[in-house]
């Protein structure tokens, strides 16, 4: 089966290797797998890290092809499978989605440690958002020693997690976030602002959600596509399986 791999960075490297260590025909119905890259687009029109234009790239597809992307446009989604053609969108991936949650949690603990010179104990950051990335992170600094707070806007989180030996307060308006050297901010919507009690004492404000919901803070560090920054070799791995499983588990 004929691979082709668009868009730069290591993560696309490292799932180009992986597909093409593998052997196989892909099934009796695919006989190309076009692997675009996390996320697909940033503008909607070209296909990101690269000039290609989507709608020239989609005149190229045939029946038989597998494309495979995180976020491929709707109405160009419609267009590839016009053609025929079999799509595996990585954004409905829940498998996927959690092993970069992961890698995610991984990297931010990571960079604080290291930048931070210090362990997780005597380090005192509070989360915001208690999803994949945000549960991931707490649970990863809860288990190096750490004591993570937790802001979550679900109070039955919010109660277990009291319950499990973590602190966690209630995202109603009334958050407190004074006593903290570090704020990690996961929650994809606008809950922190400059109008949050406490958050001018917050030392460093790291912003890990997709979105800007953070503009009218001063000194945010935001910290993005860190599976692809951090560990290529493991995204790309996790990326490329997910594409093999799609496939029937045969390339």
């Amino acid at each position: 089966m004929n691979i082709l791999v668009f868009g730069k960075g290591g993560r696309q490297e490292a799932c180009r290797e992986r597909l093409m260590s593998c052997s196989g025909s892909g099934g009796p119905d695919i006989k190309c797998a076009i692997v675009l890259p996390i996320p697909t687009t940033k503008d909607g029109k070209t296909v990101n890290g690269t000039e290609i234009l989507l709608s020239e790239l989609i005149d190229k597809i045939e029946e038989g092809t597998l494309v495979a992307g995180y976020g491929i446009p709707e109405e160009c989604a419609r267009e590839i499978e016009k053609r025929g053609a079999v799509i595996y969108d990585a954004i409905y991936d829940e498998q996927l989605l959690l092993k970069n949650a992961y890698l995610t949690a991984l990297g931010a603990v990571s960079s604080i440690l290291t930048s931070e010179q210090a362990g997780p104990e005597d380090i005192k950051i509070g989360i915001v958002g208690y999803g994949r990335i945000g549960k991931e992170i707490a649970k990863t600094w809860f288990f190096l020693g750490g004591a993570p707070r937790v802001y979550t806007k679900r109070e039955e989180v919010s109660a277990e997690l009291r319950s499990m030996g973590i602190a966690s307060s209630v995202c109603d308006g009334t958050e407190d976030y004074r006593g903290l050297d570090i704020l990690i901010n996961t929650a994809p919507e606008s809950i922190v602002s400059a109008d949050s009690f406490g958050i001018g004492s917050v030392r460093r404000i790291i912003d890990l959600a997709s979105g800007n919901y953070l503009k009218d803070l001063p000194r945010v560090e935001k910290m993005g596509q860190v599976p692809d920054k951090m560990y290529p070799k493991s995204a790309g791995k996790v990326y490329a399986e997910a594409i093999i499983l799609r496939l029937g588990g045969v390339i």
